[in-house]
This record gives structure tokens, C-alpha cells and sequence, in this order.
């Protein structure tokens, strides 16, 4: 057995074990796979040569001549041996390093396998430059991104689910507070035409024997006195607000200034001089909504205005940004003139044509649906057992239903008839209030306020809104508009 050589690896520090013919070779560690050189000088084990460094020495030295054909025979076997030992020599240090060779490189390859793996395995975990862009803009408004993502990794295409709305989300709900202050710019006051021909006044005279006093100016000259003790015939003459009235030949005279809805003065008789004043009646005192401010239409009830041809609106006047709601400011007004044009008696529904309409008035908008049963809901009036204008009264929908229903008329007597689409709400509701609008959350139309139940509590009725677009068709096609367009506000979304 060939005698071993025991060397360190310079590289690992590991022990090795070598045979001493490969002294002075370089080997490749077995466990880094480094390069290590093989001492020259060989370190044998026992205190004897090696039978191999026994016969290298002999292969040094020359053979004696005097030997005889038995010892050349030996020498001649000896040097046979000794070449099949150098053969076995130089064959054993080839295999060894091929060996080690082949070695190393199978644990380069394995070693350059597993790196190549686990680069790939970073890089996938990577995310193109350009793709964190997209996800993650720096800049606020990015451009146009040109990186398109390989055909084995092509983007899903985004599509919306199947339950996903194809509207965008309505807008929040108002608070009460602005549907409020957005709903009176809408909102009128509305009186019966205020032309003196054809209207009466009631009042007092403080005259003696006398008390009551009714005026009614039949035409545009003749006037009719009514006191206390009979009445008298006579003519009338208005010069701006000042306005005359003259009886019996012309010897009794009421002279006085109209203001608003009030007329106050004296009259005499040649004898005696008093006082009077008088103050408009009519019953169609109520409340109405702008609904197009192209044709400047007012919506208000049929028993609001009545029989009269036309109507007179008060919209609401501002001071330092406060609403004025004392009516005394309008009595002094001449208000708006409007026409009746369109009328719906089943409905109690009335559209008005107004002559003009004052700076930041605004139309309602028309919802597109009608109310629901807990809906909370907003309306405005001008109820006359209250000294302010544009009140406000908050609820929500009971009920909306089809109805047929009567209703008896108090100053006529004459029961009328409806049939309509109705909103029941629990708002509160009074005489003047009808024809003011009722709105949604959002500040949208949903119903016109029509009457209250007398032996039920809590119960108001407004026509439902659908009735409203009804109405409003009826009149765009006398005038060959094509359809009810909703109006939202300026600067409303």
C-alpha cells in the first residue's frame, strides 16, 4: 500500500490525505475544490524507505558489470518492474486529477445552477419600473405610460361587476338647512290680481251713524259704495298711487293713497271730513314654485287662484344677506303680474305665466321619481295665521297612493272632485300654504301642498309630482316644446 502524505488546505483549512506519489502536484480540495500544492519532499511514514522509493533510488545507480547472465536477468526483471511501476506511476497522478477535475466541475455547475435559480427567483419577485408608475404616480398628473407588459403577462381587462350601477353615485343628501335657503329662492307669495277693476275692499270709516265700508270698483270708472246705511254709485280715478272716488253729483269725495294691498285717506261732504281705509279681499292667497325659469311658470294650486285670469307674486327680498319674511315690507310692493295658462281641476293643479322675474330667482328641480313611505321631506308656505313669509315644515312620507276624493268649497259651498296621484306626509300644513312646494333631501320637487285632513292628525296632502309633469306636458305641447326638462340652479351639480 502506497505510503500517504498529510497536508492542510490553504483555502478551507481542511485536512488532507494524499498518497506520496503525488508529491510535488498540485491537487484540488475536496471540500472548496481550491488548488493545493503537494510538498516535494515526501513525507513517509516508518522509519524505512518505501518499497517504490527503494526502487526509484535503484533506477538511479548504474549495474555492476560483474554481474553474472542470472543477476542481469533480475537487473532485467527489475527494470521491467520498474517501468511497469513508472507506467502504474504515471497513470495513477492522471486518474486522480481527472478525477478531481471532474469533480470540481460538476460542484461549479451545481453551484452556478443554484445561483442561476435563485436570481431568477429575485427577478420575478421585481416589478418593472414603469409598472410602480402606474401604481404610485409621483407626479400628481402623469402622462401617457408606453410600457406594454409582455404577451405571457398581459394586463386583465378591467371591466365593471355585474351589480355596479350604471349611473355615477347620486350626490349626498343636503343638510335641512340648504335645502331650505335653496328651496325660497323658488318660492313665491302668491295674491290675485291686484287691478283695481274687478277687485273689493273691506274696511271702516269713522264717520258718525256709520262704521263698515265695502268698495267694490266694478270697471275701470264706476265704483260701487257700500257703508252702513245703503249704497251709493259713483266714479274713481287713480293717479299713480293716489286714487279719488266721487258720489251723489260729486259731493261726497274719498280721496286716499293705495299701499299694496291697503287703502287709506279721508272723505267729506261739504259738511263733515273723516277717515277710512279699506283693505284688499279675495280668497287666493297662497304659495307657488318657479318650475321654468325660461317661460318664467309659477306652479301653484287651481284654488289658489281661482276663477281670476292672473295672480300677483311676491319672491323673497334679501337685506345683508337675511331674508325679509315680514309681510307688511310687501304690502308696499306692486309685486309680479302673472297669467294663468294652464289649468288640471282633477289634480288641483295651475301653471302661471309671469311677466318678469326678479334678479337670483331660481327654478326647482323636478325629481325624476316619486316619494317613498319614511322619505324625509321639506316644504315651505306662507300660512296666513303666521306674521312671517317662507315657513318652513320638516317630515316625512306616510304614504303614496292613487286617490279619488271631494272636498267641500267654504266660502262657495260647492263640493269639487279630485283624482290623483297624493304624497301623505306628516308635515304641518295651513291655509296659505297650499301650492308650496314639497322636496326631497336633495332639494328636488316631489309634490305641490293641497289640503290637510281635518279629523285626522298629522295627515297633509300633497299631489305627487308625477301629476305636476302631467300638467306641465300638457302646456309644452300647446306651445310645441318637446318635453318637461328638469332645470337644475346655477352653480348647483
Amino acid at each position: 500500500m502506497a505510503a500517504m502524505i498529510h497536508l492542510q488546505c490553504p483555502s478551507c483549512k481542511q485536512n488532507l490525505e494524499v498518497a506520496d506519489y503525488l508529491a510535488g502536484l498540485p491537487i484540488v480540495c475536496k471540500f472548496c475544490s481550491a488548488s493545493v500544492p503537494v510538498p516535494a519532499k515526501l513525507n513517509l511514514s516508518g522509519s524505512g524507505q518505501s518499497k517504490l522509493a527503494e526502487r526509484l533510488a535503484f533506477i538511479q545507480k548504474e549495474p555492476a558489470q560483474s554481474e553474472d547472465r542470472g543477476q542481469k536477468s533480475e537487473v532485467r526483471d527489475q527494470k521491467a518492474e520498474v517501468r511497469s511501476q513508472r507506467s502504474e506511476i504515471r497513470d495513477q497522478p492522471r486518474s486522480v486529477v481527472a478525477r478531481a477535475l471532474a469533480t470540481g466541475v460538476g460542484l461549479i455547475l451545481v453551484a452556478g445552477i443554484v445561483g442561476l435559480i435563485v436570481f431568477l427567483n429575485q427577478e420575478n419577485e421585481k416589478k418593472p419600473e414603469k409598472e410602480i408608475v402606474q401604481n404610485k404616480p409621483i407626479d400628481p398628473k402623469p402622462g401617457p405610460v408606453d410600457y406594454q407588459p409582455p404577451p405571457d403577462k398581459q394586463l386583465p381587462e378591467k371591466r365593471p361587476p355585474k351589480d355596479e350601477p350604471k349611473h355615477a353615485k347620486l350626490p349626498a343628501s343636503l343638510s335641512p338647512d340648504e335645502v331650505y335657503h335653496r328651496l325660497v329662492k323658488s318660492t313665491g307669495w302668491v295674491f290675485d290680481r291686484q287691478d283695481m277693476a274687478g277687485s273689493e275692499w273691506v274696511g271702516q270709516e269713522d264717520r258718525p251713524g256709520f262704521g263698515s265700508l265695502k268698495i267694490v270698483f266694478a270697471t275701470s270708472s264706476a265704483v260701487i259704495l257700500v257703508p252702513a246705511k245703503g249704497n251709493a254709485l259713483g266714479t274713481w280715478k287713480r293717479d299713480g298711487n293716489d286714487l279719488t272716488l266721487r258720489f251723489q253729483n260729486r259731493e261726497v269725495v274719498y280721496s286716499g293713497t293705495v299701499d299694496g294691498r291697503t287703502i287709506k285717506g279721508t272723505a267729506e261732504d261739504g259738511q263733515n271730513r273723516w277717515s277710512w281705509s279699506v283693505t284688499r279681499g279675495g280668497k287666493g292667497i297662497g304659495t307657488g314654485v318657479l318650475v321654468d325659469a325660461k317661460h318664467r311658470l309659477l306652479l301653484t294650486n287651481v284654488h289658489v287662484v281661482g276663477d281670476s285670469p292672473g295672480v300677483t307674486v311676491y319672491f323673497p327680498e334679501f337685506a345683508d344677506e337675511e331674508m325679509i319674511a315680514v309681510r307688511e315690507h310687501y304690502h308696499k310692493k306692486p309685486g309680479i303680474a302673472g297669467k294663468v295658462v294652464q289649468r288640471l281641476e282633477r289634480s288641483d293643479l295651475a301653471l302661471v305665466e309671469l311677466e318678469e322675474l326678479p334678479q337670483g330667482v331660481e327654478p326647482v328641480v323636478l325629481s325624476s321619481k316619486s316619494a317613498r313611505p319614511a322619505q324625509p321631506v321639506l316644504s315651505v308656505g306662507n300660512p296666513g295665521v303666521s306674521g312671517g313669509l317662507w315657513n318652513s315644515s320638516r317630515g316625512q312620507v306616510r304614504q303614496v297612493l292613487h286617490h279619488q276624493w271631494k272636498i267641500t268649497d267654504d266660502v262657495t259651498g260647492k263640493v269639487k272632485s279630485y283624482d290623483a296621484w297624493i304624497v301623505e306626509t306628516d308635515s304641518a300644513i295651513n291655509p296659505g300654504d297650499s301650492g308650496g312646494p314639497l322636496v326631497d333631501s336633495q332639494g328636488n320637487l316631489i309634490g305641490i301642498a293641497h289640503a290637510v285632513h281635518r279629523t285626522a292628525k298629522n295627515l297633509s296632502v300633497f299631489i305627487d309630482v308625477r301629476e305636476c309633469r302631467t300638467l306641465l306636458e300638457n302646456y309644452y305641447q300647446t306651445i310645441g316644446e318637446p318635453e318637461v326638462r328638469d332645470q337644475k340652479p346655477e352653480g348647483t351639480d
